[in-house]
């Protein structure tokens, strides 16, 4: 399933190795000693922004800094596994 809406995700590393991996979409941070378990606690992160977005959504699409995001989590909450949402992920490293 892949959508024209993207999640742009900003990947780094600290000073300790970690794996850093953030996004505006949900103000989600995943932080791991590797990529593929940043990412695995990453698109867990988001699938509990797209519910919780979803119980609330009233309040969520009415909200300033999160009105924007509606459309691509209804495009997330179709969904049926993890690598359909990562297809949603445009990751840049910094």
């Amino acid at each position: 399933m892949k959508s024209n809406k993207t999640i742009n995700v900003e990947k780094s590393i600290d000073e300790n190795g970690e794996i850093i991996l953030s996004s505006e979409f949900g103000s989600i941070i995943s932080y791991a000693n590797s990529e593929a378990a940043a990412l695995k606690s990453f698109i867990e992160d988001i699938k509990i922004y797209v519910e919780d977005y979803c119980n609330n959504v009233e309040f969520m699409s009415s909200s300033r800094n999160r009105a924007d995001d509606l459309e691509l989590v209804l495009e997330l909450k179709k969904c049926k596994n993890d690598f359909e949402i990562k297809d949603f992920l445009e990751i840049k490293h910094i």
